[in-house]
């Protein structure tokens, strides 16, 4: 039995990852400017509180991208 955890993924499917997490990526920062809209909060603390999330969205896909890349 093989753990297909620990497959490296096609270049197929890394394209698929990049696309997802940058479409997640601009859904979260649309609806949480727009809760804090109704919230009355200023986008720069909205940006503030998504900081570290987007931070680690941005790793994911730079990591998809570079193994992308080496896939050629």
């Amino acid at each position: 039995m093989s753990d297909s955890t620990t497959e490296t993924p096609t270049a197929e499917e890394l394209q698929e990852i990049v696309i997802e997490l940058e479409k997640y990526r601009d859904r979260l920062i649309s609806d949480m400017t727009e809760a804090g809209k109704k919230a009355k909060m200023m986008k720069s603390a909205v940006m503030q509180h998504l900081e570290p999330e987007l931070k680690a969205i941005d790793e994911r896909l730079e990591t998809a991208r570079q193994m992308l890349a080496e896939l050629g």
